[in-house]
């Protein structure tokens, strides 16, 4: 049984790392190079529910997955309908806004039915993980039954016994944490807190099946990597899964100023550098961690995101 003195002291000293490197959070690559990407700023602010944690500026038109610059890529770096589809799934534009970008997307599936990283078809490239927040939005925006080739591609992914790397990931808790958020959206859940099965499209309930299987396998794995158990913990939690293990292993790896160590997740299609975000695994470590907590004592979190950017969207540029 994991110590509930260990855990409120870790959750302290990460709330602390967040409050103290806030709005400077950066992604770093296996190369020692830093730079800033919205992608990962705008998964913390959906899962924190803190929009001071972040430094966004929205776009007039499309989003990037670099905040500022490229870096190692070519500096035309098109925009990508992975950070575009996370972004437009959290901040929910107007339903016209989000009609043009969808059907974008729609005329550029491949051959197969499946949606792709890029609205460009000279740059055709693909992966489950990337599929899983595209379907987030279409089933958000009830327009799941266009995607339903990208559906199965997604649900081939996670009916596999291993993990196969695909051309941007190569670990499996990325693709776990992106369906688990794909399944809790298309749920209706608030706030990322769980998968309600009362409202989950019934053609979903085998992905959800595939997942508990993957995630179940996974528990203890990869003990170097905070963000990996953060992940992990986080989805069980939701699921009423027991992981007591992860719970030991996300307390190991904490450090004295709070973060969670490099939290490898991502990495460069045309050369495999690989790009750790510690903030992000922060994030997820913490809220798994809150929501044991909360568990235990029988408390229910907080108001879903959808609440907390009603009440600053007044202060939210048009988008």
């Amino acid at each position: 049984m994991w110590n509930p003195g260990q855990v409120d002291g870790a959750i302290q000293r990460g709330e602390e790392w967040l409050e103290n490197n806030k709005q400077t959070f950066l992604s770093e690559t296996d190369t020692g190079i830093q730079f800033k990407d919205n992608f990962a700023d705008l998964l913390i602010l959906e899962l924190s529910k803190r929009w001071d944690y972040v430094d966004l500026r929205i776009p007039e038109y499309r989003w990037n997955y670099f905040a500022i610059k490229p870096v190692i890529v070519p500096p035309d770096y098109p925009n990508d309908n992975d950070t575009n589809a996370v972004a437009f799934s959290i901040l929910r534009p107007t339903e016209a806004r989000a009609k043009i970008f969808i059907d974008e997307i729609l005329a550029c599936k491949d051959a197969d039915g499946i949606v792709q990283v890029h609205l460009d078809p000279n740059r055709p490239r693909k992966a489950p993980e990337v599929t899983a927040n595209i379907l987030s939005l279409f089933y958000l925006y009830n327009r799941g039954h266009e995607v339903q080739e990208s559906l199965a591609y997604l649900e081939k992914a996670l009916a596999l016994d291993e993990y196969e790397e695909s051309r941007y990931y190569f670990l499996p808790e990325p693709l776990f944490f992106y369906t688990w958020r794909f399944l809790c959206i298309a749920s209706g859940s608030k706030g990322l807190e769980t998968i309600d099965m009362k409202r989950l499209p019934r053609g979903l309930h085998t992905l959800r099946r595939h997942l508990i299987r993957r995630v179940k396998d996974r528990i203890g794995a990869e003990r170097e990597n905070g963000l990996c158990p953060a992940i992990r913990l986080l989805i069980c939690q939701s699921l009423g899964i027991e992981n007591e293990a992860d719970v030991g292993i996300l307390l190991d790896l904490q450090k004295s100023d709070g973060c969670f160590g490099k939290a490898w997740y991502v990495r460069y299609g045309s050369n495999g550098i690989r790009i750790s975000h510690e903030a992000f695994a922060v994030v997820i470590g913490v809220v798994a961690l809150q929501r044991l907590r909360w568990q235990a004592n029988g408390v229910k979190g907080g108001k879903g995101l959808g609440g907390y950017l009603q009440q600053i969207r007044q202060w939210l540029p048009p988008f």
